[in-house]
């Protein structure tokens, strides 16, 4: 694995000495319920703000981002109707986005990819997702994307952990 996630979770096991196995999963939904039943001990990129778990506990932030909307660089929002992609993570924001778009229709994807292959086949006009999924998207396989409205609002991710997981674990993550 790759990525911000995968590069600190391999600090921690450096440092500490813990070993972390990566479960791949289609969704934040899917890893919720693997989370949920047991299944996994902790699932990274949990906004706490969503209050979507009730779990044994949460880590301290480990990464804040910007929430932002991405369309085509050819997007012309003239009024009338919209369509915006956006996860789980992000339906808090379905009030916000109402405002500045009304009558928006919000088509709710299962992960990043989804969202961008929405926008990008012409499901949706936009998407919304933090700076860092964007940053690494636009530069790549969707540069004819371009950000299109800073929501100015943060995503704060943390590992979210299963009941009965041991609170040193917990106090272990948030040294690092």
């Amino acid at each position: 694995y790759v990525g911000f996630v995968a590069s600190l979770l391999q600090h921690i096991s450096d440092q500490s000495g813990l070993r972390f196995e990566f479960v791949k999963t289609a969704s934040q939904l899917e890893a919720k319920q693997l989370l949920e039943q047991g299944a996994v001990d902790m699932i990274s990129g949990y906004d706490a703000g969503t209050k979507l778990l009730d779990t044994a506990g949460c880590s301290d932030i480990y990464l804040q981002a910007s929430l932002l909307v991405v369309g085509k660089k050819s997007f012309q929002y003239s009024g009338g109707q919209v369509k915006i992609a956006i996860t789980e993570r992000t339906q808090y924001l379905n009030d916000e986005l109402l405002k500045i778009y009304p009558g928006a229709e919000i088509l709710l994807c299962h992960n990043t990819q989804d969202l961008f292959q929405a926008v990008e086949t012409g499901k949706a006009d936009m998407l919304v997702r933090n700076i860092y999924s964007i940053q690494s998207e636009l530069a790549g396989e969707y540069a004819d994307l371009a950000i299109i409205y800073d929501t100015n609002k943060l995503a704060e991710y943390r590992f979210a952990f299963s009941d009965g997981t041991n609170p040193q674990l917990i106090s272990l993550i948030n040294r690092y």
